[in-house]
C-alpha cells in the first residue's frame, strides 16, 4: 500500500510539471531606434528569434531624417561607439533583444551656390557637388538633359572647389586647379575650342585660380604669379570680353589682362579688380562701367578710377560694387528700380531721356556683407546675415512675398540668417546659417517665397 501511494505521488509530480506549470518561451525581437530623427519612422520586425537566429537588417524603410545630419546606417550604440550594420547585413541574436540605434553623420555644410537660368549648383563643404533645376542644355552635367527636381551629384570623386554658372552653361573649377564645362557651348563659352555642347563636364584648362561666367561667356584668372585675365565666347563684337575685334565672339581662351584678383561677367559687360582698382570694358548703354558717362562701349579694359573695391557683380545693364568700408555702391539702368533710388521707368528706356539710367554712382547702402545684380534687381547680403531686394520681382527673383509682376523702389528685407547667395536669371538662391538651401518660387497665386531646397539625390 506504501508502495503505491509514492508511485502514484511521483506520476502526478510529472504530470503536474508538464501541464500545470508554464514552460518560459525562449524568441526574442530586434528593436529599431531612431536615435533623435526629426521626421519620418523606423522600421518594424515583427518576427521572432530564438538564441544563435540571425536575422537581416533593414534599410531606412521609413525615410528618417534629422536636421543637420546624414543617415549612415545602424548600430548597436546609440553613441555611435557600436557595431555599424547597413541593409542587409546578417547578424546572429544573443540571448535577448537587440535594439538597432540610427547611426547619424554630420552633414557637410554648403560652401558656395551658384544660380543660372532655372537651375542651381551646390557646393558643399566636403567638396561635393551637387546640381538641380532645368536642364535642357546639359547645364547640370549629369549625362542628360532630364531636368531634377532634387539634387543630383556630379563630378563625383574629384574634389570642388569653386563654381560658376551662366545662362545654360556651368563651369566648375577643381581642388587641383582644372576647369571643367558642362552644358551649352553654342557660342564657344565652353572654352573647349569647338562650339558642341556636352552633357557631362569636360577639362578645358588646368592651373586656373577662379572662373565667372556671363550669359554666353566665361572669363578665368589663370594661377599664375601675373594673374593672367581671358576670356572665351559671345562677348557682344568682343566688348565684353575686352578683345578688339569683330566676329562676335572668341573660340579659345585669350589674354586680356595681368595683375587680375577677381572678375565678374554679366550678359554684355565686365568689371574686373587690378591692384585694387575698378576695370571695365563692354557695353556702356546706360552708364553701367563705373565711367561717369554713358555710350563710348571701351573694346579695351579701361580704368575707372574707383579704388579700395573689396567686390563687385555685373547685372544687365547695372554694375554693384562694395567698398573695404562695406559700403555698396550702384550705376547703370534703373528701368525697374535696381538701383534703389526710387525711380523706374514704365516702358523700355528711351535713348534721349536720362530719368531711366544713372551714369553718376550712388551709394545704397552700408554695412554690406556682398551684393548681387540680376536681371533688373539688386539683392543685397549684409553684415547681420539679412537679406535684401530692390528693383524687379519678374519671375519671383526677391522672394518678398509680392506678386511676381511687382517691384520694388527702395530695399526691402526679404530673409535672414544668411550666409550666402547667388542670383540666376529671375531667381536668387541662398545658403542659410543654419545649413539648409533655399530657392525663389513662385505659389499658384503668383507670389513670390523662398522655398527650402531638398538635397536629397535624385532616383
Amino acid at each position: 500500500m506504501k508502495e503505491s501511494y509514492v508511485y502514484i505521488l511521483g506520476v502526478g509530480l510529472l504530470l503536474f510539471f508538464l501541464s500545470g506549470c508554464p514552460i518560459a518561451e525562449t524568441g526574442s525581437q530586434v528593436i529599431y531606434d531612431g536615435n533623435g530623427n526629426t521626421t519620418g519612422s523606423v522600421p518594424v520586425d515583427t518576427q521572432t528569434y530564438d538564441t544563435n537566429d540571425s536575422f537581416t537588417v533593414l534599410g531606412n524603410t521609413g525615410n528618417l531624417l534629422r536636421d543637420g545630419f546624414l543617415f549612415v546606417g545602424w548600430n548597436s550604440a546609440a553613441d555611435g561607439t557600436g557595431e555599424s550594420y547597413g541593409e542587409s547585413d546578417s547578424v546572429s541574436m544573443g540571448t535577448g533583444d537587440v535594439t538597432l540605434f540610427a547611426d547619424w553623420s554630420v552633414e557637410p555644410g554648403i560652401r558656395a551656390v551658384a544660380a543660372g537660368e532655372s537651375f542651381l549648383l551646390i557646393l558643399k563643404d566636403d567638396g561635393t557637388l551637387w546640381a538641380r533645376g532645368r536642364n535642357g542644355n546639359g547645364e547640370l552635367g549629369d549625362g542628360t538633359t532630364t531636368t531634377r527636381d532634387d539634387a543630383v551629384q556630379i563630378m563625383a570623386g574629384t574634389p570642388v572647389k569653386a563654381i560658376s554658372a551662366g545662362l545654360r552653361h556651368s563651369m566648375i573649377l577643381t581642388d587641383a586647379g582644372d576647369l571643367y564645362a558642362t552644358g551649352d557651348n553654342s557660342s564657344y563659352q565652353l572654352g573647349t575650342g569647338t562650339n558642341s555642347s556636352t552633357t557631362v563636364p569636360v577639362l578645358v584648362r588646368s592651373s586656373v585660380a577662379a572662373v565667372a561666367c556671363g550669359d554666353s561667356y566665361t572669363m578665368i584668372i589663370d594661377d599664375d604669379e601675373v594673374g593672367t585675365l581671358l576670356g572665351v565666347g559671345h562677348g557682344t563684337v568682343d566688348q565684353a570680353i575686352g578683345l578688339v575685334g569683330d566676329s562676335g565672339r572668341v573660340e579659345t581662351f585669350t589674354q586680356v589682362d595681368t595683375g587680375v584678383t577677381a572678375v565678374s561677367a554679366g550678359n554684355r559687360h565686365t568689371l574686373y579688380l587690378k591692384d585694387s582698382t575698378l576695370h571695365a570694358m563692354g557695353n556702356n548703354q546706360y552708364g553701367q562701367l563705373f565711367l561717369g558717362s554713358r555710350g563710348n562701349d571701351p573694346v579695351t579694359p579701361t580704368a575707372t578710377g574707383y579704388t579700395n573695391v573689396r567686390s563687385i557683380s555685373v547685372g544687365e545693364t547695372h554694375s554693384l560694387i562694395v567698398t573695404t568700408g562695406d559700403e555698396l555702391w550702384v550705376v547703370g539702368s534703373q528701368n525697374n528700380g535696381e538701383l534703389g533710388n526710387g525711380i523706374a521707368a514704365e516702358h523700355e528706356i528711351p535713348d534721349n531721356t536720362a530719368l531711366y539710367y544713372e551714369t553718376a554712382p550712388s551709394k545704397l547702402m552700408d554695412g554690406v556683407d556682398t551684393a548681387e545684380a540680376g536681371a533688373d534687381v539688386t539683392m543685397i547680403l549684409k553684415l547681420d546675415d539679412t537679406l535684401w531686394g530692390v528693383g524687379s520681382d519678374y519671375g519671383g527673383q526677391q522672394g518678398d512675398g509680392d506678386n511676381v509682376n511687382s517691384r520694388n523702389l527702395a530695399p526691402v528685407q526679404v530673409a535672414s540668417g544668411v550666409h550666402t547667395m547667388s542670383v540666376g536669371e529671375y531667381h536668387t538662391s541662398l545658403w542659410k546659417i543654419d545649413g539648409t538651401v533655399w530657392d525663389t518660387q513662385s505659389d499658384q497665386n503668383g507670389t513670390s517665397r523662398f522655398v527650402e531646397l531638398s538635397l536629397m539625390p535624385s532616383d
